[in-house]
């Protein structure tokens, strides 16, 4: 068990409680969103729509506000979806990534899916369930020199862009040459070619130095076997 101090442990239970809040304030949101639909009170606010209530009335930005919004209307015709947000197991953000494939006939498994993997994964999952036509590849300066792309490429096609992404060349090589791009096999010792091992020499590993001979002086050594006697 972590030992916390009883700051950390004070910190880490308010954090807590306010996240439990958060998922209690996104269920209260839900259900107000439905009857303020239900019995269209925005027409009485000069609202033309429930979107420009949850913006001007509720103060909520575009993007929590048609989020909630889906997930409002999906949950009045799926009951499983309205439970799992109202006891607070799944959140507003996760239920609008599967509301475009939920259905009173799948509500119960893609829920249990969602629940016990990934964002990632629950939207492939949601996708592979609800195909969507290909979008139009669509290319758009952003200044500096630069484009943004937007294209639609194979699952196959988008592994090896991940992998490419996460791959960096040798510090000082040129990029501009086939031959730094390339993976060469790394020998496990120098010398242990079978060349080398012909010829008797043995192998020396990669990090050991090669011991470095000394070139004598010839009249420094013949001054020395003089002083020696040796001459």
């Amino acid at each position: 068990m972590i030992r916390m101090t009883h700051h950390q442990a004070k910190l880490h239970e308010r954090a807590v409680a306010c996240g439990r809040k958060h998922r209690g304030a996104e269920a209260a949101l839900v259900l107000a969103l439905q009857e303020v639909e239900g019995t269209c009170l925005y027409r009485l606010l000069d609202c033309p729509s429930l979107f420009s209530y949850a913006v001007r009335e509720l103060g909520l930005t575009d993007s929590v506000a048609g989020m909630s919004i889906a997930v409002a209307r999906k949950a009045a015709t799926v009951p499983s979806l309205q439970r799992a947000i109202s006891d607070g197991s799944m959140s507003v953000s996760l239920a609008s990534r599967i509301v475009s494939c939920l259905s009173l006939e799948n509500a119960e498994e893609v829920i249990a899916f969602a629940l016990s993997h990934t964002c990632r994964e629950a939207d492939e999952e949601c996708a592979r369930r609800n195909p969507k036509r290909d979008a139009r590849d669509r290319a758009k300066p952003t200044g500096n020199g630069r484009v943004e792309l937007t294209a639609t490429v194979s699952r196959e096609t988008y592994e090896k862009i991940q992998r490419c992404r996460h791959w960096r060349p040798r510090p000082g090589a040129n990029r501009d040459s086939n031959r730094h791009w390339r993976r060469r096999p790394r020998r496990t010792c120098r010398g242990a070619t079978p060349c080398a091992r012909r010829h008797g020499q043995t192998p020396r590993p990669i990090g050991a130095r090669r011991k470095r001979l000394r070139r004598r002086n010839p009249v420094r050594t013949g001054i020395n076997k003089l002083e020696n006697g040796c001459l």
